[in-house]
């Protein structure tokens, strides 16, 4: 360049570019050190030197590497719980709602007769997904897919009406008012 040199130019630049200096000269390996270069290639050089200068410039402005979102958890399809003296399988698509009784919780299954486990409403609750059942009474978890309708006060399923205490009626309609398909009038 006839006014002044590359160094000289990065030298007066504000915010200068990633730059691989490429030289012959060694005596200015310093003097890019104290510029910030990304690299200081010596002449001669491989052509794989050369790509890893190119390669730390571009990962460079590539950034860090996105975060991996986290796996999905998987939502079970049973619980195994304890019945009588058995540990028994239940399938989640087939419960409609549990009722607890103290330090046991009564399983309604679609199709069959109510099953005795020896746990909590908590503890069970505890092992049931979210989205798919909800608590709404201190004696009563349903599952949302098996509710056939909401009123005040109950939750009707099938035949059977649950009643709704006062304590989680405003979450349970809040929910529900979610998965409400939005009022087109």
């Amino acid at each position: 360049m006839p006014v002044l040199n590359g160094l000289d130019l990065l030298r007066s630049l504000p915010h200068p570019p990633h730059v691989i200096i490429t030289t012959a000269y060694s005596e200015y390996a310093l003097l890019g050190y104290e510029l910030a270069v990304t690299d200081y290639l010596l002449k001669p050089f491989a052509f794989e030197r050369f790509l890893k200068a190119v390669n730390r410039v571009v990962a460079h402005h590539a950034g860090p590497p996105a975060p991996t979102p986290p796996p999905a958890p998987v939502e079970p399809a049973a619980l195994f719980l304890k019945s009588g003296k058995h540990i028994r399988q239940f399938q989640l698509a087939t419960l409609t709602h549990l009722e607890g009784w103290g330090n046991y919780v009564r399983l309604h299954v679609q199709g069959q007769r109510p099953v005795l486990v020896h746990e909590t409403l908590t503890a069970v609750l505890a092992l049931l997904p979210a989205q798919r059942f909800v608590r709404i009474h201190k004696s009563y978890v349903v599952a949302l897919d098996k509710i056939d309708r909401l009123a005040a006060n109950a939750v009707h399923l099938g035949g059977v009406a649950l009643p709704v205490g006062n304590t989680y009626k405003q979450a349970l309609h809040q929910d529900f008012a979610k998965r409400m398909p939005p009022n087109e009038g």
